[in-house]
């Protein structure tokens, strides 16, 4: 099995098949992939070549096994090494593999190459957290040599919004209180806009206070620059920031994949400020 990765294409794995050809990718960026997984219902940013990018100025290392047909990609998995050491303890594989073939072979496919590229890579254990309508694979996975956890290694939706509906569809399905406290906050004066990048700066010391208050940990300043740089002007990242009275008081970020967008995080730096606000 080629092991070797690369920034400029992607490397012929050693697997034969009549149907399905193989490759083995480290591509900084691979548009065929995520394109793929934005046209398809369990594809999730986090598998993506831009993520992967994102997550190399913190020291991840990713790689993808993509299983194509003669009508192009039907099935992958991308994972990454998160111990940032040389021996590569660790790796993770959040929210895939992605496979729409309906083919029991190319999960075994999938399966033997994750196998082979953990065991050329030294890696101790391997997390494997499948996509949203992956609960399939999930309950086959201990035939493939993996145990249950109950630790997400990524967060799970909490909650799952129809933006089809428009503003007021939504607001009707939310409880009678938080419909109150948004109308509060916007008699109080709280304006909420879209950011840009001048607003980073702010919004990495809210990372850092809502990090220190909730006792996690903290990314390096690099990364939320990274996540603007790769992702804003593709037109996969929305920031939005409320302020009240000129100053900012929260903001979060959205990453957008395909016809979805995921509130993945949000930060604020003065909790008493925003709770008197909509309360």
């Amino acid at each position: 099995m080629e092991t070797r990765e690369s920034s400029t294409r992607r490397e012929r794995s050693n697997v034969t098949h009549p149907e399905y050809r193989v490759w083995l990718s480290g591509k900084a960026e691979d548009p065929d992939w995520d394109a793929f997984l934005a046209l398809t219902p369990c594809g999730h940013h986090l598998q993506t070549s831009l993520w992967a990018q994102v997550k190399a100025a913190v020291g991840w290392r990713a790689a993808r096994v993509i299983v194509m047909r003669a009508d192009g990609i039907v099935a992958g998995g991308a994972d990454a090494d998160t111990s940032a050491t040389p021996c590569r303890l660790r790796r993770l594989h959040a929210w895939g593999p992605v496979d729409i073939s309906e083919d029991p072979k190319v999960e075994q496919i999938l399966m033997q190459q994750l196998h082979q590229l953990a065991k050329a890579h030294r890696v101790q254990y391997m997390v494997v957290q499948p996509p949203p309508g992956g609960e399939p694979l999930a309950h086959r996975l201990p035939n493939w040599g993996f145990r249950p956890s109950r630790v997400n290694a990524m967060p799970t939706a909490t909650v799952l919004i129809d933006l089809s509906k428009g503003l007021d569809g939504v607001l009707a399905e939310m409880k009678e209180q938080t419909r109150k406290n948004i109308r509060r906050g916007l008699r109080r004066g709280i304006v909420v806009r879209e950011g840009t990048e001048s607003d980073l700066r702010n919004v990495y010391r809210f990372v850092v206070a809502t990090s220190e208050r909730q006792k996690g940990p903290v990314y390096p300043e690099v990364h939320i620059h990274e996540l603007w740089r790769v992702l804003h002007p593709r037109g996969y990242l929305k920031l939005f920031v409320a302020e009240h009275e000129g100053g900012r008081v929260y903001s979060d970020r959205h990453p957008i994949q395909g016809y979805r967008l995921f509130k993945t995080f949000g930060w604020s730096e003065n909790t008493q400020i925003l709770n008197r606000m909509t309360s």
